[in-house]
């Protein structure tokens, strides 16, 4: 895949309903998500740490070393207030917040994208596994 500019590495054809979003994400019909699924965090703060799992519900999320960040990574690299997970027309968006070293989805530096199932986010030497499961 050609990447033009971090903000649209997931540009598609398409269109999005909300104007503000339209220059960064784009998603073919076929990609629709089920309103419906489960959406999940896997969190890997070092290499040799097990996974923790967070339901995502459908409200934002911030992500930084503070305290009071809704996903606390306290490690080097990594800004107080990083990042943030929004929800907007049954699609989670992440969202850099101005950090000094970056968010990184699928190893590329992003300002704002539309999480797909499978993506790996990259926060300092965090590493978020971003999952959406269909309910039964």
């Amino acid at each position: 895949m050609a990447i033009m500019d971090s903000i649209n590495h997931k540009q598609k054809s398409g269109s999005v309903a909300d104007p503000a979003l339209a220059s960064t994400m784009r998603l073919p019909l076929e990609e629709l998500v089920d309103p419906d699924a489960e959406m999940h965090l896997d969190i890997r703060v070092a290499d040799d740490d097990r996974p923790q799992r967070l339901r995502l519900m459908k409200r934002p999320y911030s992500i930084g070393r503070k305290v009071d960040a809704d996903i606390t990574l306290n490690q080097p690299g990594i800004s107080r207030n990083h990042a943030r997970i929004l929800y907007l027309n049954n699609e989670e968006i992440i969202e850099d917040t101005g950090s000094t070293n970056g968010t990184y989805v699928n190893g590329v530096r992003i300002s704002r994208c539309v999480l797909q199932n499978n993506d790996i986010i990259r926060i300092g030497d965090a590493t978020l596994l971003f999952t959406r499961t269909p309910r039964k």
